[in-house]
């Protein structure tokens, strides 16, 4: 059942696959916004969260940072809480950017409260959640035929030779796709986790095991 009793679209998950159902949830939530967005039917933006995909989890976090600063902050709210059910790491990524970086301080407020609860409902402190956001990769993730990914300071990858040359692109067009989403994966690491492991840096450890780790 989504947000306010409504049981619009809990019955056909049984029925269709996560794909159609989250492009269906998306065109009613367009469909909603089409027709100005009315509190009373804000279920159609919850519909987004019940049926997530990663796509649809960027969308609506650009959303919401385009509705604060534009008198639509609590829409912008809502659509953080309509990440939240989501329970993806597409949707936390979301959240965790808004909570670290927006200028609006009611959003910033509500995706840090909202992040929290997240984070406790899972047994984790909110920088545990936050690690766990950096998704991990195994050596065939790493490996394109005879290359291999390499990243620089800023977690831009490149892919080496056994030589030691840099090569643009995967030699066999088929791994092209899995480069791409790779780059793709580690824009979006660097831009949520990079400042916030350069502030734990500059705060300097708060235990001896800290400090032995570093």
């Amino acid at each position: 059942t989504l947000p306010g009793g409504q049981p619009v679209l809990d019955a056909a998950a049984s029925r269709y696959t996560e794909e159609s159902l989250s492009r269906f949830a998306w065109s009613v939530f367009r469909q909603w916004l089409f027709a100005g967005a009315p509190p009373k039917h804000k279920w159609a933006m919850y519909a987004v969260g019940r049926f997530p995909d990663e796509a649809n989890a960027k969308a609506l976090g650009r959303l919401a940072r385009v509705w604060a600063p534009r008198g639509n902050s609590a829409r912008a709210q809502e659509a953080v809480e309509a990440l939240a059910t989501m329970r993806t790491q597409a949707g936390l990524i979301e959240i965790h950017e808004i909570a670290t970086k927006v200028q609006s301080k009611a959003l910033q407020a509500r995706a840090e409260t909202v992040f929290e609860a997240v984070a406790k409902s899972l047994g984790l402190g909110t920088e545990e959640l936050a690690d766990r956001l950096v998704p991990e990769l195994a050596d065939a993730d790493l490996t394109f035929g005879d290359l291999r990914a390499m990243f620089d300071t800023s977690l831009v990858p490149s892919l080496h030779a056994g030589d030691g040359s840099i090569v643009d692109k995967p030699r066999d067009a088929d791994e092209v796709a899995r480069w791409k989403a790779l780059e793709k994966m580690c824009e979006t690491v660097a831009r949520t986790q990079l400042a916030r492991l350069e502030q734990l840096l500059a705060d300097g450890p708060t235990h001896p095991d800290e400090a032995a780790a570093l």
